[in-house]
């Protein structure tokens, strides 16, 4: 339902606001191994973040440039298809917008057995950009 709501015309508006509101920091302190022990608040930090980060890549990592390695613990660490669904999702868009400075492509051969074809075409992808 979220998710709808904010691919919409109208989503659109309330992620600018998001923006302006400077909610991004928050929602990405959410990723923190602090909040670990709360798996919802992180999957739905992680589930808006993966939304909004097609559009604002760039914001999410100038609210807090940690988010890189909050999303790397993360596709390390969880066992969650969903959490490393949104997770790669977002560096995914991080990449695309160079704003993961210092990653490895190696970083990703962990992700490449997983089960969900999603999950390794998008680790596949952000592995080749990064090798290019």
């Amino acid at each position: 339902m979220l998710e709808d709501s904010l691919k919409s015309n109208a989503g659109e508006q309330l992620i600018d606001e998001l923006v302006s509101a400077d909610v991004l920091g928050p929602l990405v302190d959410c990723l923190s191994k602090d909040h670990a022990s709360r798996p919802p608040l992180v999957a739905n930090a992680m589930a808006a973040l993966a939304i909004i980060a097609p559009q604002k890549a760039k914001e999410i990592y100038s609210a807090n440039y940690k988010v890189v390695g909050y999303l790397k613990d993360w596709i390390k660490n969880t066992k969650d298809e969903e959490l490393l669904k949104n997770a790669i999702s977002i560096l995914k868009n991080l990449l695309a917008n160079d704003c993961a400075p210092y990653m490895d492509y190696r970083e990703f051969s962990n992700l490449f057995d997983s089960r969900n074809k999603q999950v390794v075409e998008e680790a596949m992808w952000a592995a080749y950009h990064l090798i290019s």
